[in-house]
């Protein structure tokens, strides 16, 4: 699978996270859910600015995914967490456009769809189940990491040597 050559500019993207829940609206008083689908893509907009040599570059790979019949691709993406990570991602049909092009810069937006990773869809994976859980103990996710720290070299290093 192809990895997307350059990545979408940070502040030129957002997401849809579609949560897999379905509600019913009902009258006087809360809605009633149910879990759908979970696991569902995300719909995400985005953005390059890029120069002329990285344009033909964005351009190449599209033209690849179209031949593919947009069979997928891997994608370096700001979505779960506040870092990078690598996401399985497809181009939404009809929503490649360059969008304007200044002297040598083209900018160029698209819709994905983008598959959540499964550590964050199971909660015995997801890192910040636990978090969750200690913020009220601990006050904030910097103390919360920090006494993890801590209990790692207890259990991993002072432990084991005495």
């Amino acid at each position: 699978m192809d990895l997307l050559p350059i990545c979408p500019t940070q502040a030129g993207y957002g997401a849809d996270f579609r949560d897999g829940i379905i509600q019913i609206s009902l009258d006087g008083g809360s809605p009633r859910s149910r879990v759908d689908i979970p696991g569902g893509a995300y719909s995400i907009n985005v953005q390059w600015v890029v120069q002329e040599d990285d344009y033909s570059l964005l351009q190449g790979f599209y033209r690849r995914q179209k031949r593919s019949g947009f069979a997928g691709f891997l994608a370096d993406l700001v979505l779960d967490t506040s870092g990078l990570e690598r996401y399985e991602a497809t181009f939404q049909a009809g929503s490649f456009r360059l969008t304007s092009k200044s002297g040598p810069v083209f900018t160029v937006t698209a819709s994905m769809w983008v598959y959540p990773l499964a550590k964050y869809e199971d909660p015995e994976t997801d890192p910040y189940e636990y978090i969750l859980d200690l913020i009220p103990y601990y006050g904030s996710v910097e103390n919360v990491r920090r006494m993890m720290n801590l209990l790692e070299k207890l259990v991993n290093v002072d432990w084991p040597n005495d």
